[in-house]
């Protein structure tokens, strides 16, 4: 018995068929420009707008590569994920090594106060140990004026999942 979180290519595939990572990833640039406090994005137009964002619990690192193949993501961007063979498989990918780094969600400190973004995606919450451990990474993470978005299960997500 195999859990999907310890095979990368499986659990790409499985979260693959369930998501449209360019639409999300729009949707997360689009939420960066409603709620940030950044001066560039205060315009109601946000073609061209580019942040800096830190994934943590970035598995097979989809949203990251696709924010770099948009052109949406800053220079600077990277995905975390404790799980050494997730990072290994989403360099693979994205063919990009310094995108991802291995990190842990309590501890991470990598470039501290920079980021215009954190994204908590696919109910990446759910794994912490340390609720306040957790809250200080982001909080060291973003840069004043930052954004953090939490994607969590709903009811309606759950049961989709267990009816197949």
């Amino acid at each position: 018995h195999i859990s999907i979180h310890e095979s990368p290519p499986l659990y790409d595939l499985v979260f693959s068929t369930v998501r449209d990572f360019e639409e999300e990833v729009l949707f997360l640039s689009e939420i960066y420009g409603d709620l940030s406090l950044a001066p560039e994005a205060a315009a109601d137009d946000y073609d061209g707008l580019k942040m800096k964002v830190l994934e943590i619990g970035s598995g097979p690192g989809r949203h990251i590569k696709t924010g770099e193949d948009l052109g949406i993501l800053k220079e600077g961007s990277v995905g975390i994920d404790l799980s050494s063979e997730m990072v290994e498989y989403a360099r693979k990918v994205a063919q990009r090594q310094e995108s991802y780094e291995v990190g842990d969600m309590h501890t991470y400190s990598g470039d501290s106060g920079s980021f215009d973004a954190v994204w908590v995606l696919l109910n990446t919450l759910a794994h912490t140990n340390s609720l306040p451990d957790f809250l200080s990474t982001v909080s060291k993470a973003l840069r004043p004026g930052g954004v953090c978005v939490l994607e969590m299960f709903s009811a309606e997500d759950v049961e989709r999942f267990k009816n197949g």
